[in-house]
């Protein structure tokens, strides 16, 4: 029980440490992000559609850009509350969506697609795996209770499921590593090999430990490496944005100013 108390203190310090790290990356882009929409929203809808009348005057017609901001604009004022309805309303569909078992299953499944993080979550789901099922062998929990257990630990409904399939396989008398071989794309070959060394020295929750724990050093690089993309990235993409927004401003008026 204190061995397990402790493997619970020690999972919610790094799952807090985790999502700390992730909230932290978070917020800078964000912030970032919501302070341009709103500029771009106001020039859009105050700025840019005063050009109009000027280039009127002048009978001439706006620069591309120009014109798409107008545009931009002209349908914020028009449909900029349906829009914000239809959005919210997707918002609470999906959410709910995700909460069934297909949409469980389905969000399990792209999550662990995504570029960059995609392997993130999963070293996340192999380590929290082997964690929980090393610590309840050490506990004296039955194998197969512990495999299911294990999967549920994961937080992943694919993993969860998987674990089902493999406590199956150990009822009927098969090896864990043999099981784990037929999902190599869940199951990388290193778990599966170590799971053999384990199970063939009688020392699995030993194996199944460092397995996590070289999962857990995959995820703290991953991780910084995700941070340190993540400024430069926002900065390119961002700038790009910000060049596109200033030339629909200023590219009429230095037109405008051309002209007289």
């Amino acid at each position: 029980l204190e061995e397990v108390f402790n493997y619970l203190a020690d999972y919610a310090e790094h799952e807090a440490d985790l999502n700390s790290k992730a909230k932290s990356a978070s917020i800078y882009p964000i912030f970032i992000i919501v302070v341009f929409l709103l500029v771009g929203s106001i020039i859009s809808t105050t700025v840019a559609p005063q050009m109009v009348d000027i280039f009127e005057e002048f009978d001439k017609t706006p620069p591309f850009l120009t014109r798409m901001l107008i545009g931009f604009g002209s349908f914020l004022k028009n449909w900029g509350l349906v829009v914000a309805v239809i959005i919210v309303g997707l918002i609470l569909a999906i959410r709910n969506y995700f909460k069934t078992p297909e949409g469980q299953n389905l969000s399990s499944y792209w999550t662990m697609k995504l570029p960059i993080f995609g392997k993130l979550y999963k070293n996340i789901y192999l380590s929290r795996f082997a964690e929980s099922f090393s610590t309840l062998l050490h506990g004296g929990i039955p194998v197969v209770e512990a495999i299911e257990v294990a999967g549920s630990a994961t937080g992943n409904f694919i993993f969860k499921e998987l674990s089902k399939e493999i406590a199956e396989g150990v009822r009927r008398g098969e090896p864990i590593s043999k099981l784990l071989k037929n999902y190599p794309e869940y199951f990388p070959p290193l778990v599966s090999q170590m799971v053999y060394v384990g199970e063939n020295t009688g020392q699995l929750n030993i194996l199944l430990k460092r397995v996590a724990s070289y999962y857990d050093n995959e995820v703290e690089n991953t991780f910084k490496v995700i941070l340190d993309l993540i400024q430069p990235i926002l900065i390119i993409v961002i700038g790009v944005f910000v060049g596109i927004l200033i030339a629909g401003v200023l590219m009429p008026i230095y037109q405008l100013a051309q002209t007289v």
